[in-house]
């Protein structure tokens, strides 16, 4: 496996990369889980790159709030939750 440029810099072995890779695609925590939902080909468990790429998510997250200073509320518009009804079930 071509390790590629950065990961020849850095000196990282092929499993660091795919790590590393991870945690490029996790910029959610859903986009985290999902990513590592691959079926591994090359002996990489999804167990071995989680932590890696759930702090990722974090990480991006906190760098969204800082930059655009919205959250969750602001990404979102809830408008107020109306009674509970049938027809609200429907």
């Amino acid at each position: 496996m071509s390790t590629g440029w950065l990961g020849q810099k850095l000196k990282l072995t092929a499993k660091g990369i795919r790590v590393i890779t991870f945690c490029g695609m996790s910029t959610t925590l859903k986009e985290a889980l999902f990513a590592l939902e691959i079926p591994p080909r090359r002996g990489l468990e999804y167990y071995e790159a989680l932590i890696p790429a759930v702090l990722s998510a974090i990480l991006s997250f906190c760098v969204f709030r800082l930059n655009t200073e919205l959250t969750i509320g602001g990404i979102y518009h809830f408008t107020a939750i109306p009674k509970l009804s049938l027809i609200n079930l429907v």
